[in-house]
């Protein structure tokens, strides 16, 4: 008559998510050893990827005459095909390794940041109420904290491409990325040599905003638990 024991529900609760999270450990490794190219509409830019959507190799085709404006939109075209071809990829190989339940639903439904949080009836697991609401009570404060990230992931950063060839922009988040060249640059350093310092400042601005959301996760993490 004593109920269900707590200690079993949290031990029953520790193997769920263990399970849950070296699925979707597996699947995203796997994701991320793939190699994505993207171009622009012409062909004249090529971006070769990982599956994380960092940039890899840049080339710009010999003899390219197009004004530096038309080139920044190029490079900035090609980076953020390859980048969004990564992201989908990651995205559906999470997805594929979450259960087909109403919970892989729910917790899949955590990426759209409109919705409601999660339904704790809608959480596969064989717990009492009490262990399936409290699994649902975390999942909630996710996704608060990933709702209050969304403020932040709009702020810019700005990186010089060389000395003075141009500047590299992207938002924390790592979703737009804006390259702009200078007018003289082409003509003073080359093709090869301007992608090459165009791909050197495409590297340290998706580093940087990448550590700035491991910044931001750390800081809503330490207000969700003040």
């Amino acid at each position: 008559m004593g109920g269900a024991n707590p200690h079993d529900e949290a031990r029953k609760v520790r193997e769920h998510l263990d399970r849950l999270l070296e699925s979707v450990r597996t699947a995203s490794e796997q994701a991320r050893e793939e190699r994505i190219h993207a171009h622009d509409d012409d062909g004249i830019v090529t971006i070769v990827a990982n599956g994380d959507g960092d940039v890899l190799d840049l080339r710009i085709k010999a003899a390219t005459r197009t004004n530096p404006r038309q080139l920044g939109a190029r490079i900035s075209t090609a980076v953020s095909r390859a980048r969004g071809a990564a992201a989908a990829n990651l995205e559906t190989a999470l997805r594929s390794a979450l259960p087909t339940s109403p919970a892989g639903e729910e917790i899949a439904r955590l990426t759209d940041l409109s919705g409601t949080a999660p339904n704790p009836d809608h959480l596969d697991h064989d717990g009492s109420p009490i262990t399936r609401a409290a699994i649902a009570q975390s999942m909630e404060a996710i996704h608060r904290a990933a709702a209050k990230g969304v403020q932040r992931a709009g702020e810019q950063l700005h990186h010089e491409i060389g000395a003075g060839a141009g500047t590299v922009t992207i938002n924390v988040s790592g979703t737009e990325i804006a390259v702009e060249i200078e007018r003289d640059a082409p003509g003073n350093l080359g093709v090869d040599r301007l992608a090459g310092q165009v791909l050197s400042a495409l590297r340290k601005a998706i580093s940087d905003a990448a550590e700035r959301r491991v910044i931001a996760a750390r800081e809503l993490q330490s207000d969700e638990y003040r």
